[in-house]
């Protein structure tokens, strides 16, 4: 888990060869993964099957909701696009999907439950382009001298 949060962020942001090897890893949260398998592997070899259980089960929540509470802020703000849909989302019917990475187009599909088109099929005043992706507006019409 403690490497799961390091690179989950980038990875789902840039792809997990980007995001290999991971800046940093929390050696805290190393040091109780590594603490937690210690008290399992001692108490399974003392015969204590069920409190090796206990304590992995424990140890395995734990983590879960460091995971969350860690990578979860980070995910959205690296690879999520709720931010980008609430901007998006006043104009909507007015607004498609130009060039721009496959989860954003999910991601925005998600939010819009379906009603974003791609621009290439369905072009409008509005669009959505670019890494990392922005809303564009129209564009004003050339005028004649």
């Amino acid at each position: 888990m403690p490497i799961a949060a390091a690179v989950l962020p980038g990875a789902l942001a840039d792809g997990l060869l980007e995001a290999w090897p991971p800046e940093r890893i929390s050696l805290t949260w190393l040091a109780l993964t590594a603490l937690v398998a210690l008290a399992v592997a001692a108490l399974s070899f003392l015969g204590r099957q069920r409190s090796a259980i206990a304590v992995l089960a424990a140890g395995a929540a734990l983590s879960f909701i460091c995971l969350k509470w860690q990578t979860f802020p980070a995910i959205s703000e690296r690879a999520g696009t709720r931010s980008l849909w609430l901007q998006i989302e006043p104009r909507a019917s007015e607004t498609c999907l130009g060039d721009v990475r496959r989860h954003v187009a999910h991601g925005l599909r998600y939010y819009s439950r379906g009603r974003l088109p791609d621009c290439s099929s369905e072009p409008r005043p509005f669009r959505v382009e670019s890494d990392p992706p922005v809303l564009l507006g129209p564009r004003a019409k050339d005028k004649d001298p």
